[in-house]
């Protein structure tokens, strides 16, 4: 009980601290409830469902509310172009984002962002802001060019206009067309988002140089 309640303060932003304290038990009182194998059992279940809840749900939550929080020109200035990383890993960081925003894994987009983030040593705030290219003003276009693309690289017709396309729409009927539409739409973005993202801040880095002498 007690560390769930710490683990959960700590996720509702209670600031929790260490405090060391001494606690000296008389060797006759000493007793010990601890179950070996039910609370050992118990303890790791509850662990394990806290990684999983950090990962899955924490960590992205944290990361929207401190960009809701930053706006966009905080963001641009902070995140963007005042962090310490390397223009490639800046650029590599919006690719990576765009790429997961436009694929076909609707409702994975966070956590598979935050996850490759990791792992590849990205930036995962960059990644996890430019991932949200799929936010619902936006999904309409996606879906359009998706299917428009991948009719016409798999030489089908595709008779729907851009007033019918909305997030209900059947994608059962043109499942094979959105995946490779949706798939070659976001590997073109994201290797044009991140080549022109890349000339962007290697010009403002040459620039900042100059300008500090």
């Amino acid at each position: 009980f007690e560390i769930e309640a710490i683990v959960k303060a700590a996720w509702s932003g209670i600031e929790v601290k260490n405090i060391p304290i001494q606690v000296h038990y008389e060797l006759e009182d000493r007793v010990s409830h601890f179950r070996p194998f039910k609370d050992f059992t118990r303890i790791s279940i509850l662990n394990t469902w806290f990684v999983l809840v950090t990962f899955f749900y924490i960590k992205p939550r944290n990361l929207f509310r401190k960009l809701k929080k930053k706006g966009f020109k905080r963001f641009l200035m902070e995140d963007l172009l005042g962090s310490d990383d390397s223009a490639e890993k800046k650029a590599f960081s919006i690719a990576l984002g765009v790429f997961i925003g436009l694929s076909p894994i609707w409702g994975f987009h966070t956590v598979t962002v935050i996850f490759l983030a990791l792992l590849l040593n990205l930036n995962k705030v960059i990644a996890f802001a430019f991932s949200n290219v799929s936010l619902p003003p936006f999904i309409p276009f996606i879906l359009y060019f998706s299917l428009k693309l991948g009719s016409w690289i798999l030489g089908e017709s595709f008779v729907l206009s851009m007033s019918e396309i909305d997030p209900s729409i059947e994608l059962v009927k043109y499942l094979k067309s959105y995946i490779v539409g949706s798939l070659v739409l976001s590997v073109t973005a994201a290797i044009s988002c991140g080549i022109l993202s890349y000339i962007f801040l290697m010009l403002f880095e040459r620039k900042k140089i100059l300008d500090n002498g």
